[in-house]
């Protein structure tokens, strides 16, 4: 007797089984690549927030250290003799960032983007830039050389702000006036993003529109903004927080009483 068509029979038997339980596989093994796609973009959001407030963080120490030399935080930008902005925070602070190679290679003698300093925005610092503002431009396919030189972290800025113009603030005016811990220095931004150098930041209302009117894909991070403050903290500000709360926070003695936010 053949046992051909046994052995025929057992093996189509066995290719079906194979078969079904591959067809089962299936969806299982879409279901997990949905989900370790999902938390993959999840982690790499909170990872980009988390590295956003490290940079504020960073820059929050580089602003302390430089009070301790010079006596009082940098003025918002350097004017010249006719009081036209010419030099920004930002590039006071770089010794403090260690970057006194790039600060020493700056020249004080001619504006921000005058012929020798304009060949060093390049060599922007990486703790200037908003890894969500950089992914945002990756995802957009922006290669543009301009959006690389871009930083997202400007001063608040302002008459009554603690960057008013280039005055330079002490935190001893500030624990008479209202108190370190409800001032913010520096906020972050995306749509209103300048060049590194310039000498160019935000108002407080200015930050406060964009905060609560812009949509949220247009934010670095969903539902809010980093933001530094005077005492060296730094605080993730959501959309919620009303108008008349986020304004109070960016005075440096308009006497607001600030509740919790």
């Amino acid at each position: 007797m053949s046992v051909e068509p046994v052995a025929a029979i057992k093996h189509s038997s066995r290719s079906s089984r194979i078969l079904t339980i591959l067809i089962c596989l299936v969806p299982i093994a879409i279901f997990v690549a949905f989900v370790v796609s999902n938390f993959n973009g999840d982690t790499g959001s909170a990872a980009r927030r988390t590295m956003c407030k490290s940079h504020l963080k960073q820059i929050g120490l580089a602003l302390h250290n430089y009070h301790a030399e010079y006596g009082s935080f940098p003025p918002a930008y350097v004017a010249d003799a006719n009081g036209r902005p010419m030099h920004s925070w930002r590039v006071l602070l770089l010794p403090f960032v260690d970057e006194t190679g790039l600060y020493e290679e700056y020249r004080f003698d001619e504006s921000w983007n005058g012929p020798n300093n304009i060949q060093l925005a390049d060599r922007i610092p990486e703790i200037y830039r908003c890894p969500g503002f950089v992914h945002h431009q990756e995802h957009l396919g922006n290669s543009d050389v301009d959006a690389y030189h871009l930083t997202n972290y400007v001063a608040i800025s302002g008459v009554g702000t603690a960057f008013d113009g280039s005055k330079a603030l002490s935190l001893k005016f500030l624990v008479t006036a209202d108190g370190s811990t409800y001032t913010m220095l520096i906020g972050e931004v995306s749509r209103q993003a300048v060049h590194w150098m310039s000498p160019n930041d935000v108002t407080g209302p200015e930050i406060s529109t964009f905060l609560k009117f812009v949509d949220d894909d247009e934010l670095n991070h969903s539902g809010g903004a980093h933001f530094l403050f005077a005492d060296g903290s730094v605080k993730f500000i959501t959309r919620r927080i009303p108008r008349t709360t986020f304004d109070a926070l960016t005075t440096i003695d308009g006497g607001e009483i600030v509740k919790e936010f």
